[in-house]
């Protein structure tokens, strides 16, 4: 009987998409006869091939080449670049919670929310449909398992349609689901802004938060606010935690009087609605020089803004971020300047798990840039298992340094002591002219020393309270929480 071989070769790297690249009867001929036609293959994805051979006599063979980029030939694929025996259908995927209609104002923020489990690590992309195009189209920067809009016309927003797309990464067999198509549903905007929050980090400075964006002119004037105890001097429109420009930052001519105030006034929104407010607030830390916070990172790192509440002597921040570590920084971050000499301390009652190195405690910036000279004195957590599987929390004190922009961060610490005594994790952070030190406590008293070294920086640094869960997963992760006594 003569010797039968065939070749298939899958789209993908499941075997339900195979075809017959090659099939041929008698006995082997030379190395490259008969030979298949040559097909494209693309980097990063994996693919399905498979070899059928059925032996009448004498030796046989069967193999696949390829050309790789750069490459004058074809040479037969090597090992590293085969998984032998994969189970495609081992590998599931499937939408666990689907998202639905939202009907917002113009100028509101909508929030829609979709999550997906499998056997991996978890790609999302939030899509649009347009009309012009009759298609799906990927939206920039919509890859969380929570995509927000701020609708800006219902005469054109009203009606859009959205969806979620998830899809395996970094596996060997592709995998894609999509969630329901949901609906946008957008009212015309008659109402004035509406207060969200207050809160000031050290007592010069307050921020507030409207629940839409504001009007320039209105926001930014002095005299749209009011306010007992301390002179307002300026006032910037920033953009708040979801990208729109809804928060204004408050510089005061002199500290407030207490730890509690109380602003007033009326502000005009992106569409010229007026609102009048009152609210309560409170000051975290009177006296400590923290001005503002803010997100360091890029724009898809952190994913997830994070949020800050504000009680007296209390902070507490949710973050998001990937880490403050490596080249380059994401994460939350409270701060004010400093210059010169500076001993600072802070107490860190709680520091949620997100990862075995989520950190929380003092930053040191030149700039607010992701990847700028820095250094830091943190703790990581305490829990035996962190959420995104990365094991046991570190619970240890850390210390990381950058010493020139876009360099590696390293360990400046002589040791990392551990256990972290939560709640009572204390940090302190000392500055001599180019000499950092860094200490740990329990009881913010009885000091130990476990970081030194000696640094140029400015006169004027960037100092504060930085925050980061060390993860982009957030897609199916709870938000995670620092608490921090000043």
């Amino acid at each position: 009987m003569p010797m039968i071989r065939a070749g298939l070769i899958s789209q993908d790297a499941g075997p339900e998409n195979r075809r017959t690249l090659i099939r041929s009867e008698g006995a082997c001929a030379a190395c490259t006869s008969p030979q298949s036609a040559t097909l494209p293959l693309v980097a990063g994805y994996a693919y399905f091939i498979e070899g059928l051979m059925m032996e009448g006599s004498g030796g046989d063979y069967i193999d696949v080449s390829w050309k790789p980029p750069g490459a004058s030939a074809f040479s037969i694929i090597l090992a590293p670049n085969l998984a032998y025996c994969v189970n495609p259908d081992a590998v599931s995927l499937e939408i666990t919670t689907q998202p639905t209609d939202v009907t917002v104002s113009e100028r509101r923020t909508a929030t829609f929310t979709s999550a997906a489990k499998g056997t991996g690590a978890i790609l999302y992309q939030w899509q649009t449909f347009d009309f012009g195009l009759s298609a799906w189209v990927n939206i920039q920067d919509a890859t969380n398992s929570t995509f927000r809009i701020t609708p800006t016309d219902a005469s054109t927003q009203n009606g859009s349609l959205f969806q979620m797309q998830a899809s395996l990464g970094g596996g060997l067999v592709n995998q894609t689901v999509v969630s329901d198509q949901v609906t946008l549903f957008v009212n015309d905007d008659t109402d004035g802004p509406v207060v969200v929050s207050a809160y000031s980090l050290g007592g010069t400075t307050i921020k507030v938060k409207f629940d839409e964006d504001l009007d320039l002119f209105s926001a930014t004037d002095t005299a749209s606010y009011s306010l007992d105890g301390a002179a307002i001097t300026h006032v910037d429109l920033v953009r708040g935690d979801n990208g729109v420009s809804n928060t204004v930052l408050i510089t005061l001519g002199s500290p407030l009087p207490s730890s509690a105030f109380t602003i007033g006034g009326g502000v005009e929104d992106g569409g010229h609605n007026f609102g009048s407010f009152s609210i309560a607030g409170s000051v975290f830390a009177p006296g400590s020089g923290l001005i503002d916070d803010v997100v360091v990172g890029s724009a898809v790192d952190p994913i997830e803004r994070g949020s800050t509440a504000v009680t007296p002597n209390q902070l507490e921040v949710v973050a998001g971020g990937s880490d403050i570590w490596a080249s380059a920084d994401a994460f939350r971050y409270a701060y004010g300047l400093y210059t010169n000499d500076f001993d600072v301390k802070v107490r860190v009652t709680r520091l949620d798990e997100a990862n075995k190195w989520s950190k929380a405690g003092f930053v040191v910036r030149e700039d607010l840039t992701a990847n700028a000279h820095g250094m830091s004195a943190v703790v990581t957590p305490s829990a035996p298992t962190a959420l995104d599987n990365t094991g046991p929390g570190a619970n240890d004190y850390e210390a990381g340094i950058r010493p020139t922009v876009g360099a590696a961060t390293t360990d400046w610490g002589q040791f990392r002591p551990t256990p972290v005594p939560y709640p009572d994790a204390w940090i302190r952070l000392r500055r001599v002219s180019s000499t950092f030190t860094a200490f740990w406590a329990s009881n913010g008293v009885n000091w130990i020393q476990f970081a030194n070294t000696n640094q140029t920086f400015p006169a004027t640094v960037y100092l504060g309270l930085g925050t980061t869960p060390t993860t982009t997963a957030w897609a199916w992760l709870p938000p995670r929480i620092i608490r921090i006594l000043g």
